[in-house]
């Protein structure tokens, strides 16, 4: 068991079950908050026992100022969730992050900057144009840690990277309660309607198939 840091009343100590175990068996405090961590490599939980220790100090230190009579139990509030979360809601978190990585890891996404350039458009104000777009149901977007990305299948080169006509039809049939990560799971998903095909694959070579794929899916939605 390594001790990773000590405040006169807080101290944090790193190491195995056992090393926990017999640190706390050893220890005179009586009161302890535990963290496990599963399946972390010995750097990535180096580094997250040292920023917890760091965190630690602080939170203490700043609660003993304001309300030194409860400063642990206070503590121990702004560590534990609110509402214990229950495993679907864990489950479907996880799912949706795996979801979202793989979109992002596509490749497929230009910023604002991206599609002005591509348009032939100055840089001046490269929002404008894709918004303009995306206002207009023409294209959408999805939106991560504070910028907006656009799909470089739904423009096509022929036309100066423009959007694809069938872009804003399957739009209008999804749009009603979905935002542009629906939108991009359902372009990036193999479909079977299109024969196990995804439909951003088939946008340049068969965009009737997809607008008939999305009319599919948009009708088995409203009477499933």
């Amino acid at each position: 068991m390594r001790k990773q840091s000590g405040h006169s009343q807080v101290h944090i100590a790193v190491g195995t079950r056992k090393a926990a175990k017999r640190h706390l068996e050893q220890s005179q405090s009586d009161q302890f908050i535990v963290i496990s961590v599963d399946d972390a490599t010995a750097s990535s939980f180096q580094s997250f026992a040292e920023n917890l220790s760091h965190i630690a100090d602080h939170l203490f230190s700043a609660l003993q100022l304001r309300h030194p009579p409860d400063t642990m139990a206070q503590l121990v509030d702004l560590l534990v969730p609110q509402a214990p979360v229950p495993p679907h809601a864990l489950k479907l978190a996880a799912m949706t992050a795996q979801a979202k990585s793989a979109v992002l890891k596509s490749g497929d996404w230009l910023t604002a900057n991206n599609v002005a350039k591509l348009a032939g458009q100055g840089v001046r104000n490269p929002a404008e144009l894709p918004s303009r777009w995306l206002k207009q149901g023409k294209i959408f977007a999805i939106h991560h840690r504070g910028t907006d990305y656009f799909p470089v299948y739904g423009l096509d080169p022929d036309t100066g990277y423009r959007p694809r006509k069938a872009i804003a039809s399957v739009i209008a049939l999804l749009k009603d309660g979905r935002d542009g990560w629906d939108m991009a799971y359902w372009f990036e998903s193999i479909n079977s309607f299109l024969g196990g095909k995804t439909p951003k694959s088939l946008l340049r070579s068969k965009p009737e198939k997809v607008i008939a794929a999305a009319k599919d899916y948009a009708a088995g939605i409203t009477h499933g």
